[in-house]
């Protein structure tokens, strides 16, 4: 969980209008008093009080009346509204309505996966660039912008 953790704070730091929804299989938090029973909820709430975000599912999410595993984390007043549904296979529907206006832009982050990298190819296209030839009578700077205008190129 904790590298979950720790990419959901860089992608939600600068963010004021930041909802994170999913199951977060964490039993042993208790909402009402914002404690936690076991370190892997501990470091959850810790992540949710630290980032400014709000836990907004107030009723069980799954069959067992006792058990909110699904959340909705939001920033300030993001949430307008939030309904718990009918039982849709093992959980419950979570209907939420958003208090964002249509003219707020949402920013969206596009995160690399680098492990997933296909380096065999990657290494093979760049064999492929005569680079003295790409950077002859080019000083430093010049050198600088014809890699980056090279890069534009590349990625999509």
């Amino acid at each position: 969980m904790g590298k979950l953790l720790e990419l959901l704070s860089l992608l939600s730091h600068p963010v004021h209008h930041c909802v994170i929804v999913g199951d977060f299989n964490s039993p042993h938090i208790n909402w009402s008093k914002l404690s936690s029973f076991d370190k892997p909820c501990g470091k959850l709430l810790s992540f949710i009080t630290s980032n400014g975000f709000s836990q907004h599912v107030t009723s069980p999410t799954r069959h067992n009346p006792d058990s909110m595993l699904d959340l909705v984390l939001a920033k300030s007043s993001t949430i307008w509204d939030l309904k718990v549904g009918e039982l849709f296979s093992d959980h419950r529907l979570i209907h939420i309505s958003l208090a964002i206006s249509k003219s707020t832009k949402l920013e969206v982050k596009k995160v690399l996966c680098f492990k997933k990298a296909d380096y065999k190819i990657i290494n093979h296209f760049l064999a492929c660039i005569n680079w003295t030839t790409l950077f002859k009578d080019l000083n430093v700077e010049e050198m600088y912008q014809k890699l980056h205008m090279q890069n534009d190129s590349f990625v999509d």
